[in-house]
């Protein structure tokens, strides 16, 4: 296992070790003391519970790794990060919306101290089936948002009840402004059609370009659209006051850069 796997086992029993000790005399004792309602108590209870299993397993595995066969190693690790990242997205959404901060909550520096070498365990080349499942996962979000966008150009308005409410959920402009324009709204399909089609390629093809520069870049876009999206309310200030504002948070951004990893994950076995 190499010395990010170590360190990502490391983070891994840390963060257990804060959750289940520090987290519990300061967090959830105090909870169980408010005088919230019961259901919400038991329904928040088996939440913090699964979040402590969750960690305890993942430290675990990352122990045991190097007992497996180094060709299963990828697949485990591939197996917790995208969890992690919905929980960090979760967390530091979560901890911005209430606090008005994303490091408010410690659990967004927790994740993220597991995610950043388990992360880099990644840049090492894996083996063929997985890069193909990385890519292949990739394929299938971009379709389906391609296809949501056509959708949108031919006059559909799901998932929202009406134009207005969908251009206030899916661009984030006030009440009054239009959805942008059929072709602008085309051009968006094509090109997400565009990046799948590519992938497919190099997927069929993958001595088509020698190194995967192409799809490191790709990944890098969507990264920075991801993280960068947390931040978007500072040039957007209006976003925060209509849905976009609540999804860009917990899932237009936490997609993005989920399509990021996996892009740059099945790259790494075309290296």
């Amino acid at each position: 296992m190499s010395v990010w796997g170590w360190l990502a086992a490391v983070a891994a029993l840390v963060t257990f070790w804060v959750h289940t000790f520090l987290g519990h005399r300061y967090v959830f004792l105090p909870f169980l003391d408010s005088n919230t309602e019961p259901f919400a108590k038991a329904t928040l209870t088996v939440g913090w519970h699964f979040i402590t299993f969750w960690l305890a397993f993942q430290a675990v595995s990352f122990f045991a790794l190097p007992s497996l066969d180094p060709a299963v190693q990828p697949y485990v690790f591939g197996t917790f990060l995208l969890p992690d990242l919905a929980f960090f997205g979760l967390f530091a959404s979560i901890s911005r919306l209430k606090f008005g901060s994303f490091t408010k909550m410690p659990q967004t520096g927790l994740f993220l101290t597991i995610l950043l070498p388990l992360g880099l365990t990644l840049t090492s080349p894996l083996p063929r089936p997985t890069g193909e499942l990385f890519l292949g996962t990739a394929i299938g979000i971009f379709l389906a948002i391609a296809w949501l966008h056509w959708l949108w150009a031919k006059g559909s308005t799901w998932p929202a009840r009406s134009r207005e409410k969908l251009t206030q959920l899916v661009v984030g402009t006030q009440v009054g402004k239009g959805f942008p324009s059929r072709s602008a709204t085309l051009f968006v399909a094509i090109t997400l059609l565009g990046f799948a089609v590519w992938l497919i390629l190099r997927l069929r093809y993958p001595l088509l370009i020698k190194e995967p520069w192409d799809l490191f870049g790709l990944a890098l876009i969507f990264a920075l659209r991801g993280f960068g999206g947390f931040f978007e309310f500072w040039i957007r200030p209006s976003t925060q006051t209509v849905a976009y504002g609540h999804y860009n948070r917990v899932l237009y951004s936490p997609l993005c850069i989920a399509l990021a990893s996996l892009i740059w994950g099945g790259a790494q076995w075309l290296v």
